[in-house]
């Protein structure tokens, strides 16, 4: 049961940390592409990486902890779905330029964002 409520106690405070995430993109860059939604994937495919691999070294974070921080609260943080719904508008409306630009960009930083996230979960 502990590990269940720690699992909902993440997934919802990731929730809601994402859409106060993409809220505050939209409010910046404006709603044409989705920033919001890439800042999400990118900072929380960051963070994963940091915390993984700081975890990885240090032993510090016991199970019940990893399942509300990785399980719970970047997995729910982070948006792949709704990654894939942008993606699948973007094809529906003929947007080939902006599927692809996003596709690319979002992949290739996340993943980028993932290494950086080893690097520094090494040093710290």
């Amino acid at each position: 049961m502990e590990k269940l409520l720690g699992v909902a106690v993440g997934g919802a405070a990731g929730a809601l940390a994402r859409y106060g995430t993409v809220l505050l993109f939209e409010r910046i860059a404006g709603s044409v592409f989705p920033w919001g939604v890439f800042a999400v994937n990118v900072l929380g495919s960051f963070l994963f990486g940091v915390f993984w691999s700081y975890a990885e070294d240090q032993d510090w974070i016991p199970e019940g902890m990893r399942l509300l921080v990785f399980t719970g609260f970047l997995g729910s943080y982070t948006t792949f779905s709704t990654f894939a719904f942008d993606e699948a508008m973007f094809l529906r409306g003929g947007s080939w330029g902006m599927f692809a630009a996003n596709m690319l960009i979002s992949n290739a930083a996340a993943l980028t964002a993932v290494f950086l996230g080893f690097r520094l979960g090494k040093v710290v």
